[in-house]
């Protein structure tokens, strides 16, 4: 059977790491049940709570109950240690090239066998139906990856200002959020905090250059000839 990758990145994230997989259960059983094997990767690092603990606890319990009804199913976790600072939401060149450093990492995790990658921000808010229906585009389209728009939850403003771009212009807070987009879907330069793609392209792009975080990732997308596309009736929370 097809296997979806889904994948995640933690630092000091013992807080909500339940809430995480609560999403990623119901995620899982949809997927399962449609009869999709699932390669869990996760990596984590730098953490000075107890995420690496508390991460795989939960991961290895969420993963038995996946196992259950998928035998071929597979979970990677992954610890990878960069020694930057924490950062806040800033435009920094060493934060970027530590995210992109870890995120590199959980590329080179997608197996041959992994059809397509989910790939989310650990402490992003969003349903089972968004990632269904994200993956259903690919699957029946052709398209390469997929991503949704990014909102903060407490305003309902757009959050990826920075890594949301279209023909060079940063989308902006409210709407309509960039003025070449509408209600159809869109090629994009890059995007941020979620992104479905095919397997292909996670195993061909990395973060590059890595000074740009993952808008360097849109940019080797689009240097390896694949194109990113945005669904802008389709929306993540950042808390």
């Amino acid at each position: 059977m097809p296997c979806i990758a889904i994948a995640s990145m933690f630092r000091n994230a013992e807080s909500y790491i339940s809430h995480y997989t609560t999403q990623m259960a119901d995620l899982t059983g949809h997927l399962c049940g449609l009869g999709y094997d699932i390669h869990l990767i996760a990596a984590e690092g730098d953490s000075t709570d107890q995420t690496w603990t508390v991460l795989n606890e939960r991961l290895n319990y969420l993963f038995g109950r996946i196992r259950h009804v998928s035998a071929q199913s597979k979970l990677t976790i992954l610890q990878v240690n960069h020694g930057g600072p924490v950062f806040g939401s800033i435009d920094n060149e060493q934060r970027w090239r530590n995210i992109s450093m870890v995120c590199d990492k959980i590329l080179e995790a997608v197996d041959p066998e992994d059809t397509f990658l989910v790939y989310v921000e650990s402490d992003l808010l969003w349903d089972a139906d968004t990632m269904q229906y994200l993956l259903g585009r690919l699957e029946d389209s052709g398209i390469d990856a997929i991503a949704p728009i990014c909102i903060h939850k407490p305003t309902g403003l757009c959050y990826g200002t920075w890594d949301l771009r279209k023909n060079g212009q940063r989308f902006q807070a409210h709407k309509p959020y960039h003025p070449e987009v509408g209600l159809d879907l869109t090629p994009i330069d890059s995007a941020g905090a979620c992104i479905v793609m095919r397997g292909e392209v996670a195993r061909s792009c990395r973060f590059s250059p890595p000074e740009l975080g993952i808008v360097g990732f849109g940019h080797d997308i689009s240097a390896h000839g694949y194109r990113l596309m945005l669904d802008p009736t389709l929306f993540v929370f950042h808390p």
